[in-house]
């Protein structure tokens, strides 16, 4: 997908969103909960247009996906500040940066097993203002603070 672009010099997209709507329709086939995670761009100056053009892209990814009724978690939107998540390569995840991902993750997919709430009550509410995350007894996060807060860069998950 990603590796399209440069791979076979897909130079304005066409490839990837191409592969994107089969990728996404055969996905859906399977009848299944979908979560497509998009990760932050590359911090990488090779990699400076990939991430130009997948920023061009990105509206009408998310519009496939939402087509697609698939759950979109964007870890652009959650890491926009925090630099060190990746290698020196700025392509690889640290130590680090996988836990927040997995952090992100996991907070996710806690939102998504809650119930919803029906249509006809608060259709401005969103659904992760229903969640309570103190009664997962699994879960260390804690809902007053973000889940990467919770993650000391220097122990393994």
């Amino acid at each position: 997908f990603i590796w399209d672009i440069s791979r076979y010099n897909d130079r304005n997209g066409d490839i990837y969103l191409k592969n994107l709507d089969l990728c996404l329709s055969k996905l859906k086939q399977l009848n299944k909960r979908i979560i497509w995670i998009q990760l932050p761009p590359s911090e990488s100056k090779s990699a400076e247009h990939i991430n130009n053009l997948l920023l061009k892209l990105n509206q009408s990814i998310i519009d496939k996906i939402n087509q697609y009724s698939i759950n979109l978690l964007n870890l652009s939107d959650c890491f926009k500040s925090n630099t060190n998540i990746r290698h020196n390569d700025g392509i690889h995840f640290t130590p680090y940066g996988h836990r927040l991902i997995t952090a992100q993750v996991a907070d996710h997919m806690a939102h998504l097993q809650q119930p919803q709430p029906p249509s006809n009550i608060n259709p401005t509410t969103s659904p992760s203002s229903n969640i309570n995350l103190t009664t997962s007894p699994s879960s260390n996060i804690n809902p007053t603070t973000s889940p990467s807060s919770n993650i000391n860069p220097t122990t393994s998950p």
